[in-house]
């Protein structure tokens, strides 16, 4: 014998999927977005208004937006083809700061999928998501002159702000088991359908 063993542990996507589920739960997928926070992107009446007509007819003055990204049911998550993802629609609720308070304005609902990327450190699964893709669900009332700018408002949106709000939150990462015999941060990390397997 060479003195050494293969130690195995394998983490389903249910369990992923109930740690993203206490995130929603407890409101951590949630964020509120204003031009602070995203000092590279033009978020006011003017800018909005070239994308959507129903704002320009409202506002003719430049007034701040204030958003408020919002996850109302469970996130799925899903492995497959090596590739893990999770899955969640994004309600964006859009208002205006007047003075000291908000005019709601509509809400956007984004049907968002985003990469869940894994490594170890200190004995931590990390987890770090990153964009796949998004699908904008748009009101009919709403006047969209622009389909794409919007669209690319949304993801930079996600990109600058939401998403490293979420990584922020998950930056502390999943305990792995500590043992004798196993110790995981050496492990090769592989995405099979429906799991995630570490193996020493």
């Amino acid at each position: 014998m060479n003195g050494s063993s293969e130690s195995q542990l394998g983490l389903s996507s249910n369990f992923l999927g109930r740690v993203f589920t206490g995130l929603q739960t407890s409101g951590q997928l949630n964020i509120v977005i204003t031009k602070r926070d995203v000092p590279s992107l033009s978020l006011t009446t003017i800018s909005l208004g070239e994308i959507i007509s129903k704002v320009a007819s409202m506002y003719k003055t430049e007034k701040p937006l204030v958003l408020h990204i919002f996850v109302p049911s469970a996130p799925l998550v899903k492995m497959e083809n090596k590739h893990a993802l999770v899955s969640f629609i994004a309600n964006i609720d859009i208002s205006v700061l007047e003075q000291d308070s908000l005019m709601h304005l509509f809400v956007l609902r984004v049907v968002t999928n985003l990469n869940v990327n894994f490594s170890i450190e200190m004995n931590n699964l990390k987890i770090f998501l990153s964009l796949n893709s998004t699908e904008i669900k748009i009101p009919n009332s709403l006047g969209i002159t622009d389909i794409l700018q919007l669209k690319t408002l949304v993801e930079q949106l996600f990109n600058l702000a939401y998403i490293p709000s979420i990584n922020s939150v998950l930056e502390m990462g999943i305990p792995l088991p500590l043992g004798m015999f196993a110790d995981f941060n050496n492990a090769t990390i592989e995405i099979m359908d429906n799991l995630i397997l570490l193996r020493t």
